[in-house]
């Protein structure tokens, strides 16, 4: 992050962006605690459990999202809910070969890791911005 740009603001009046900043906070606890179980307990099932945990709270993060950008005309709605999409196969693809798995050892880890955390990055940082920087500029125009 370059020195001249604002840090994401937190606790904000604004339930719908206080409510996205808990359920990112979600997310990043169960990336971590995916991340945990490839390198510690190595237990495809626990694993699987934690992954099943991920796209349960992105499911839902992701409609009450779109919710959201329907209710305000977001222009970019398409491409914001083809991304959520997109994420929500992909770690239903990985779902799918955990279940198949009997060992760790059976999936790559360090690039299922890597998708995870350069998802979630670019997406809160970069597409979710966007839509919290229009919400902020419909409800407080200039």
């Amino acid at each position: 992050m370059g020195v001249d740009q604002e840090i994401p603001e937190f606790g904000t009046s604004n339930n719908d962006v206080d409510k996205n900043h808990v359920e990112h906070a979600q997310l990043s606890i169960l990336i971590s605690r995916y991340i945990d179980c490839l390198a510690i307990e190595r237990c495809p099932y626990t694993c699987n459990m934690v992954l099943k945990a991920i796209e349960c709270v992105a499911r839902k993060h992701f409609t009450e999202e779109e919710e959201v950008m329907l209710n305000c005309n977001f222009e970019p709605y398409l491409a914001h809910k083809a991304s959520h999409n997109r994420l929500l196969a992909d770690i239903n693809g990985l779902i799918y070969i955990l279940d198949q798995a009997t060992s760790i050892d059976e999936i790559d880890a360090p690039s299922v890791v890597q998708f995870l955390l350069l998802w979630f990055s670019y997406h809160s940082y970069h597409e979710d911005s966007i839509l919290l920087d229009y919400l902020k500029i419909g409800r407080h125009p200039h």
